[in-house]
């Protein structure tokens, strides 16, 4: 008995503390037929106002309307509710829409109305349909504040959100599984490129700190459906890199086939994921004798571009310098990320020239100075044998 009892109490604990919509409606009443709404006091509680498909409501400019404790205004999908007013909306008293809202921003929830809802829905595209054909392409899931996150299942669905509250969508482009190491998989595709609807009205992009951490967002002012375009091509969707080919004392980086590269306003080079990329170091005449070294940090690590193509280290750690082809071409099969290009050892043919001669110098007096100890050793050895 005290095991049943424990349980009950631990069932109505769990009860209570799960926020649902307590409304139960003793009657109806449904606008068959569209027109204004007359009166602030019109809707009565206890009863559930329906605006069926196809009704238009308005509250007028002179006019505001309250939906009182215990009543719900419901705008069914089709329905339409036009705000040129006002509507607030007391404690326990309810609005969801599924169809519609018109002006939106000009209802609100009265003060310290702790449970009135004002609530509009959302619905979500089956993304298996032909006309999206997205089921493998993307992940998509969407909060606001005040919720944990929820994921949206590939079959799409309907959810209700508040309304007059910025909705985030993280709609995501699930990454290749190549044989890359796993922070480059997150960046192949660029999830701002990615184009959703709320009622036929693009949403805007934020960008996260981190790659794949940005989001949509909307502002929920109505019932409605998201819409995706549909997924045609990978290549529409590819991360664009960014090269920056450095220039110093006597020496230029330049690309192997500048006709073919694309360049930002400020000159930097811009390719897509997964493209090859060559660049050769020019030396001015005076500087030709350097023997330089490049180095080239793609995000990730440092490429050689030998023949094993190894990719190792981070920014500090287990720097590798680049090899050139045959040719003295550096050549990057594919950019997986922003590259960075580092020349060093680049010195004039004079101080190269000048540097030989000191060394040369030291030598010849290395050279005297071994000589003259071998003499001291032969003139010391002389004196020892004839002692």
């Amino acid at each position: 008995m005290k095991k049943v009892i424990s349980v009950f109490l631990a069932v109505l604990m769990i009860a209570c503390c799960v926020p649902v919509s307590v409304f139960a409606a003793s009657s109806s009443e449904t606008f068959n037929a569209s027109a204004n709404f007359t009166s602030s006091n019109q809707l009565l509680s206890d009863v559930e106002y329906i605006i069926p498909n196809g009704v238009t409501m308005t509250v007028p400019s002179n006019l505001t309307l309250y939906i009182p404790a215990h009543a719900r205004l419901t705008v069914s999908e089709g329905g339409k509710l036009n705000v040129l007013g006002s509507i607030v909306i007391m404690d326990f008293g309810e609005l969801y829409a599924a169809g519609i809202i018109d002006h939106g921003s000009n209802i609100e929830v009265a003060k310290n109305a702790d449970n009135a809802a004002a609530m509009v829905q959302m619905r979500y595209p089956d993304l298996n349909d032909d006309a999206v054909k997205l089921a493998d392409k993307i992940t998509v899931k969407f909060s606001y504040d005040g919720a944990e996150e929820q994921t949206v299942p590939v079959g799409g669905g309907s959810y209700y959100v508040p309304l007059n509250k910025e909705i985030k969508i993280d709609a995501h482009i699930i990454e290749p599984t190549a044989n890359l190491p796993a922070s480059q998989q997150r960046d192949k595709f660029d999830d701002s490129l990615l184009k959703i609807k709320f009622n036929n009205v693009g949403l805007s992009y934020v960008a996260g700190a981190k790659a794949d951490t940005g989001y949509f967002t909307t502002t929920a002012t109505t019932g409605g459906d998201i819409t995706f375009a549909k997924w045609t091509n990978d290549n529409d969707f590819l991360t664009t890199k960014r090269i920056v080919l450095p220039s110093g004392e006597g020496y230029e980086v330049l690309p192997r086939f500048p006709d073919k590269v694309q360049r930002t306003e400020d000159g930097t080079i811009v390719v897509k994921y997964g493209e090859p990329f060559s660049f050769y170091v020019d030396l001015d005449e005076a500087y030709d004798m350097s023997n330089y070294e490049v180095y080239i940090y793609n995000g990730y690590g440092w490429l050689n571009l030998g023949e094993e193509n190894q990719e190792t280290g981070d920014l500090e750690i287990g720097k590798l310098r680049a090899e050139p082809d045959a040719n003295g071409y550096f050549n990057v099969s594919q950019v997986t990320g922003d590259l960075t290009i580092s020349v060093q050892g680049v010195m004039k043919n004079a101080t190269i020239n000048l540097i030989g001669n000191l060394l040369e110098t030291f030598r010849n007096i290395f050279n005297m100075l071994k000589e003259f100890i071998e003499s001291l050793k032969d003139l010391f050895s002389g004196f020892s044998n004839n002692g």
